[in-house]
């Protein structure tokens, strides 16, 4: 039997199996629903985060597990952190709704180059950075065409290369950066990250 083709994702330009495209789409559908008409600040970060209970637009109850992550919504912790705004409940469903509902309502979105969790074995140094400079055309024209936000803050470190690029990308809108570099929200220690983020905000 010969072993089955896997085609590539346009989310994220990695070989993807059928479950790759369903929850791509699942993800997809989650955060069109809370994205905002008019975009005031795009946070762009580098992947998807893997588990369900660390992305930002999981619905609660739709797959989501509170013990499934060393720390629930890691990246969207940090970055509601830095707005303001209060942590994610994995089990209360209004609550996490209005709060989702504010971060729209402020003209808030999240947006990843690789819009998939990146393999495990890719998920890292060179890999990481190699799949992000791939995507990058793709993300550049998806800002110009679709998302025309008003500021754009970079929160990974792993885009750190890529922001050159950014910068000369013609997108309309200027970055927010710490110093010329990502807001760091995956740090070890985010607590600097957060502030500094949230003094850009204003």
């Amino acid at each position: 039997m010969s072993p089955v083709s896997l085609c590539e994702c346009d989310g994220c330009g990695q070989p993807a199996s059928l479950e790759h495209f369903a929850n791509r789409l699942k993800r997809l559908q989650s955060a069109t629903r809370f994205r905002p008409v008019h975009i005031q600040v795009l946070f762009l970060g580098a992947a998807s985060p893997p588990a369900d209970s660390d992305y930002l637009y999981t619905e609660a109850g739709d797959s989501l597990n509170p013990s499934s992550s060393s720390g629930l919504g890691c990246e969207a912790a940090h970055l509601l952190s830095a707005t303001g705004l209060p942590a994610l409940s994995a089990t209360d469903a209004s609550a996490r709704g209005a709060i989702l509902s504010e971060f729209q309502h402020r003209g808030f979105y999240l947006t990843h180059v690789l819009e998939c969790p990146a393999d495990a074995t890719l998920a890292s140094g060179p890999e990481l950075f190699d799949l992000c400079k791939r995507q990058l055309p793709s993300l550049l024209a998806r800002i110009r065409r679709s998302l025309k936000p008003k500021r754009i803050a970079v929160i990974s470190r792993a885009l750190e290369p890529l922001v050159p690029r950014l910068l000369a990308g013609d997108l309309g809108a200027p970055l927010l950066l710490d110093e010329g570099r990502p807001f760091g929200l995956e740090d070890a220690d985010p607590a600097p990250a957060i502030e500094k983020l949230r003094r850009a905000l204003g």
